[in-house]
């Protein structure tokens, strides 16, 4: 069974210091990408990326950063952690 990878998206509203703050969001997770280009292409529309374990794997594939990434890290590879890692930090 094949699942999709960019599992959700749409826009958080919240208030912050009497700001609203409007973001527009996607969480790509692990799973099987047939079309690397067309994920990509929809991916960068989102001012936040979220990245489930494996999908950093994935956007990282791609040339593309998560601003978060969340999960116990079982499915990202070493080689991707330590790169989300120095970024975060």
């Amino acid at each position: 069974m094949e699942t999709d990878p960019i599992v959700g998206s749409g826009e958080l509203d919240k208030a912050q210091n009497g700001m609203e703050i409007n973001l527009n969001g996607c969480i790509v997770c692990n799973g099987e990408i047939g079309d690397y280009e067309c994920v990509k292409a929809l991916t960068t529309e989102f001012e936040l990326v979220i990245a489930v374990d494996g999908g950093a794997n994935h956007l990282k594939t791609m040339g593309l950063f998560p601003n978060v990434v969340i999960g116990d890290m079982n499915s990202e590879n070493r080689e991707t952690e330590c790169e989300t890692r120095t970024l975060t930090s």
